[in-house]
């Protein structure tokens, strides 16, 4: 989805998933698409240096741990409470996200993450 509006209207007509691992994934995949103007997801994005990523850390009963990495064009403040949004609408069962922080070493997986 490259169309924001299309995307967020598909947010909310999208039957809703139970909480598995393998959905918690699913919906980080989804979110990286119809979110696609804060990741990297598009070639447009990436060519001016946007190149964030949301990872699954964890599922811990009703909460999902994710890890945000690369260059995003919005900062945390704006960027974290969408994606909690976004899963939350997508698993109801979700009563929390949390941000873990960046793994150690500077790869590109684990790059802390910076806002352009």
């Amino acid at each position: 989805f490259n169309n924001p509006l299309r995307a967020a209207e598909d947010l909310y007509t999208r039957e809703p998933l139970i909480l598995t691992w393998e959905n918690a994934e699913r919906v980080i995949e989804e979110a990286q698409q119809d979110l696609s103007t804060v990741f990297g997801s598009s070639q447009e994005n990436l060519d001016i240096g946007i190149t964030g990523a949301l990872e699954l850390v964890d599922v811990d009963g009703p909460v999902v741990v994710v890890r945000l990495s690369g260059t995003f064009w919005h900062s945390s403040d704006r960027l974290e409470p969408r994606v909690d949004n976004y899963i939350r609408k997508r698993i109801p069962e979700v009563v929390d996200v949390e941000f873990a922080p960046p793994l150690e070493g500077g790869d590109a997986g684990g790059a802390e993450p910076t806002f352009a």
